[in-house]
């Protein structure tokens, strides 16, 4: 329980650490290497993670708590987005490659399903509008 570890980074620092790690390897502009650093960077929070430490050891209306599980939360998003980010090798949308400048309708196509067992795709149901590209 979180309650009861006696050393580890505190949970402000290494949820700084992956805001730090998001903003600066996984923004709108993205590249191969970045995405790969980024992934190595979640891998040793998470590992930091488990050794965490709560300043507020009280059990009644401890903020620490709350904040300590979003965090472990937010570790796995992180890691599911980066993930997918780095399978995608084309630009869409918001979200730019600078190594696969091209949105590549032919290949991807497809939605990401990303789970702690592997990632799989499923393919995009066309209804009542086409793909098309944005032009703003």
């Amino acid at each position: 329980m979180l309650l009861e570890r006696k050393k580890g980074e505190d949970v402000l620092s290494l949820t700084n650490e992956l805001r730090s790690t998001m903003d600066k390897y996984v923004g709108i502009f993205r590249n191969e290497m970045d995405l790969k650093f980024a992934i190595d960077k979640i891998k040793k929070l998470k590992s930091k993670y488990s050794l965490i430490s709560l300043a507020d050891r009280s059990r009644v209306f401890n903020y620490q708590i709350p904040e300590a599980v979003e965090l472990g939360f937010m570790l796995s998003v992180a890691e599911a987005i980066t993930t997918s980010a780095l399978a995608r090798k084309e630009s869409r949308g918001s979200h730019f490659r600078t190594d696969f400048p091209k949105r590549d309708d032919k290949n991807w196509l497809k939605h990401i399903l990303y789970s702690k067992n592997g990632t799989t795709y499923r393919p995009v149901v066309i209804t009542k509008f086409k793909p098309e590209e944005r032009i703003y």
